[in-house]
């Protein structure tokens, strides 16, 4: 019993460890703009170590009860980070991008909730921020005897600080350079959207507001009116290549439709979330256990 208990254990700390190379690759794909193709193959990890977490969630929470010592495991032995580590994350964050991934589109009609879509997107990559919180498996649970160390708890605590803040951050935006980031972009789309009220982007008189709406904004990939493609950035190669159902933003006014590459938002949630990966680790690298 014992050695299959160390040999689940260990598979877990080995989980871990491909947490923190997945989380690192995964931001650094997103900030390097890579194509789709390789970065679907990331979510896909990230579903399975999700998957794998919240079953040892599951089990450990059976086994407990099994015992009559829930209690004990949820707030004692950190089963609390075991939940919040796995459950809510394989059903807010790994579950919806894939159901995201598999409709292969972002569609929004008319203008009125444009910036709070681009909250919600943001708000559901914050929230892999707390895969962080595994990070606290590495640091001993009990009391070593034959050593006579005991277990630095303050390296949980530090590294449940700087996850949770990382993802009340994330969800309500209190970060001077993304707020500023949200707000530089609802002004854009302000501006796009009184122009293409106006209806004259698709007029033959309207060519020179398109051409200066395009070097304006540089985030427009394609305009059309109805079926017809007026504009257009990159190749439809390129689209199919490199853009995921993540990656653009549909808006819908009448008859003429826009597509928006909204990958810098992500850029700059991918930036916070690889600086709170450097702070967790530090809290557990750095946080050693004590001689009692």
């Amino acid at each position: 019993m014992k050695k299959s208990t160390a040999f689940f254990e260990g598979l877990i700390v080995v989980a871990v460890i491909l947490v923190v190379i997945h989380f690192f690759a995964e931001e650094l794909a997103v900030i390097l703009r890579l194509a789709w193709q390789q970065r679907i193959m990331l979510l896909y990890i990230g579903l399975g170590l999700d998957v794998i977490f919240t079953i040892d969630f599951l089990v450990r929470s059976y086994f407990a009860l099994l015992h009559g010592r829930m209690g004990r495991y949820f707030f004692s032995e950190r089963g609390w980070i075991d939940f919040l580590a796995s459950i809510p994350l394989l059903v807010l964050v790994s579950g919806p991008a894939m159901l995201a991934a598999a409709a292969g589109s972002a569609t929004l009609a008319g203008f009125s909730h444009v910036s709070n879509v681009i909250e919600i997107a943001k708000a559901v990559r914050s929230g892999r921020v707390l895969r962080l919180l595994r990070l606290a498996k590495l640091v001993p649970l009990r009391r070593d005897e034959a050593r006579g160390t005991q277990s630095p708890q303050a390296a949980v605590v530090a590294v449940a600080v700087v996850v949770i803040v990382g993802f009340v951050a994330g969800v309500i935006p209190i970060w001077f350079d993304t707020q500023s980031l949200e707000e530089r972009t609802e002004t854009r789309f302000d501006i796009i959207a009184r122009h293409v009220d106006e209806g004259n982007l698709v007029e033959p008189a309207g060519q020179a507001i398109l051409t200066s709406l395009v070097a304006l904004e540089p985030s427009l990939l394609v305009v059309q009116d109805r079926e017809r493609r007026v504009y257009s950035r990159h190749s439809t190669d390129y689209y199919r290549q490199n853009l995921g159902p993540h990656d653009y933003l549909f808006i819908e006014s009448g008859d003429v439709g826009l597509y928006f590459d909204i990958r810098p938002i992500h850029a700059a949630s991918a930036r916070a979330n690889l600086s709170y990966l450097v702070m967790a680790l530090a809290m557990v690298l750095l946080i050693r256990p004590r001689r009692a």
